[in-house]
């Protein structure tokens, strides 16, 4: 005769020393109430891992529930399940988790992310139905819009609260040929420079970018670990490479020295530009990134951030971004930078996007008039190919041949006479 009751039910704080079952079944042992503050998070694992004793070695053991905190015993699971897969060995537990609706393969093959994916992207747990109370994509797609909790109560995945991904295939579908990037408009710079006052052991990115028509062009990465005395002279061969209107730099502790090192490498390669030390707040530590790295998405997915086929880094760029907010990622150096372009000049951007749309004109490139004066021989360049010319008619005078190539310019059929005149 067992001297336990054949059925019994308990809470998971109750005190069951002293008792042995052959089957052991968890059910909603974490709750909104006991999963508010860690200390009570800690005590209900604690209470789980004591409980699983009485579980007779050959019993069966059942854990079910609502997944409320990444480290309650629900997310305790899903790291152990993920240790014993990185270490190639099985996991001595089945482990059941469905979202009520996920993106279906032809959406992962596109790269989509949720801003962009419409109803035929989602697969739906529990598909279309006449039921009043069914889950359709339109009641979830409310419940997204409107429940902050819908991570949890719908995906069964707190982790998904904030969670930001760049698809490795919509980083490629942003990325364009250089003949496809404009020719004119504002060149700017951003660094993140993982200084630190203990190491240099974290990567400098420093990221060049062409603002034209609402868009970011990113045309050129810089990656690398650089200690005090290269910094500055990787920074200003950057300004020398693209001449950048603005510079900007995440302030950190210890950092504002570079600016005066910075100022004399320019000065020794005779290029200037302005210097700005700029911060991107601070926020919560378990969030920070995500919340900087959402107006980089964003951007992202509404087609105004855009990479050259030809940027240096390329390769660097796609690995770093589609790791992003993973286990597997190891540095986020490069969405820092990218957090700080977005930040700073966003604002222009729109603001440079309006102006554009409104130019009934095309408004050259600056650099062009200098272009288009030394093909035809004008202006700076005409007394020189005048000279030139004189040695070959030494019968015409030098005005003579200046006046003669002035005219000849004007009555040529060049199709960007009449940009210049």
């Amino acid at each position: 005769m067992e001297k336990e009751s054949t059925v019994c039910a308990a809470s998971i704080e109750q005190n069951l020393a002293g008792w042995h079952v052959c089957v052991l079944k968890l059910d909603d042992v974490v709750t909104n109430e006991n999963s508010q503050t860690v200390d009570r998070i800690r005590n209900i694992n604690k209470q789980v891992s004591i409980n699983q004793a009485i579980l007779h070695p050959f019993g069966f053991y059942d854990k079910i529930g609502t997944w409320y905190d990444s480290e309650d015993t629900y997310g305790q699971d899903i790291k152990n399940k993920k240790k014993f897969e990185d270490d190639g060995e099985d996991f001595p537990m089945k482990v059941y988790l469905r979202a009520c609706w996920w993106p279906n393969a032809a959406a992962v093959a596109a790269g989509k992310i949720p801003e962009e994916m419409t109803k035929e992207d989602w697969g739906l747990w529990f598909g279309e139905s006449d039921n009043p109370h069914a889950l359709t994509y339109e009641v979830l797609q409310y419940k997204k819009k409107t429940d902050p909790w819908f991570a949890i109560k719908y995906l069964n995945d707190p982790t998904q609260m904030h969670v930001i991904k760049f698809p490795r295939e919509l980083l490629v579908r942003r990325t364009i040929q250089s003949n496809l990037i404009p020719g004119t408009g504002m060149i700017v710079t951003a660094i993140d420079t993982a200084y630190s006052t203990k190491s240099w052991a974290d990567y400098t990115v420093i990221i060049t970018a062409l603002i034209y028509g609402g868009k970011f062009y990113i045309i050129d990465m810089q990656r690398g670990r650089f200690n005090e005395y290269e910094l500055p002279k990787i920074i200003a061969g950057t300004v020398l490479k693209w001449r950048p209107k603005r510079l900007c730099i995440e302030e950190s502790v210890g950092v504002k020295w570079l600016g005066r090192e910075i100022y004399r490498e320019m000065d020794a390669l005779r290029v200037r530009a302005n210097i700005e030390f700029v911060s991107l707040g601070v926020g919560k530590k378990t969030n920070a990134k995500q919340i900087k790295a959402k107006p980089v998405l964003r951007l992202l997915g509404d087609e105004r951030l855009l990479f050259s086929f030809a940027m240096p880094g390329k390769e660097e760029m796609y690995d770093e971004l589609s790791k992003f907010g993973t286990a597997a990622a190891t540095h986020d150096d490069i969405v820092d930078a990218l957090a700080i372009l977005v930040n700073q000049f966003s604002s222009y951007a729109d603001m440079e996007a309006r102006t554009t749309a409104q130019q009934a004109d095309f408004n050259p490139d600056p650099f062009a008039r200098p272009n288009y004066d030394r093909v035809y021989g004008l202006n700076a360049y005409a007394k020189l190919n005048a000279q030139e010319m004189q040695l070959e008619n030494p019968d015409m005078s030098l005005a003579d041949i200046v006046h003669n190539q002035q005219q000849d310019a004007r009555e040529t059929a060049d199709p960007f006479a009449d940009l210049f005149s």
